[in-house]
């Protein structure tokens, strides 16, 4: 591992630790957006297709749930056409 991967490690370790002893001092919206944050570096990207059958729904379907927001729409990538 690199030093800066070895410095992430550390700063999630001692944060976790935090939240195991009940000693955590991020405020509501903090812990929203480090959740919101932490979640989009985590996740794999799938393109609208690969969405859809991971889901198990029609393409007209995700587009129904994107609108409606319980889908949140898709982030343009360099290089690419598609949302992922």
């Amino acid at each position: 591992m690199t030093n800066k991967l070895n410095i992430l490690k550390s700063i999630l370790q001692q944060l976790i630790y935090n939240i195991d002893v009940n000693n955590s001092n991020l405020n509501e919206e903090e812990l929203d957006e480090a959740i919101d944050y932490l979640t989009r570096i985590n996740q794999s990207k799938l393109s609208k297709h690969q969405a859809c059958k991971y889901l198990g729904i029609s393409r007209a379907t995700f587009d129904k749930r994107v609108k409606e927001g319980i889908i949140p729409e898709g982030r343009k990538e360099v290089g690419f056409t598609e949302k992922f």
